[in-house]
């Protein structure tokens, strides 16, 4: 259970690393103005990087 927790907490910082910035904070509103955005659990800043990213390398 502990190198799974490790391996995760890498995986999320490799791609905070290599996927940042992301247009999360602005689409399709500013989290600044509507801060319930932080609580989605579909559309949070780790998953729209990941699609972000691998819809500029499938083009």
């Amino acid at each position: 259970m502990f190198a799974i927790t490790i391996a995760l907490g890498i995986a999320v910082q490799l791609i905070g690393a290599y996927c940042f910035p992301s247009s999360w904070n602005l689409e399709p509103v500013n989290v600044d103005f509507r801060h319930e955005r932080l609580w989605d659990w579909r559309d949070n800043e780790l998953s729209r990087c990941l699609v972000e990213t691998w819809r500029q390398y499938r083009k």
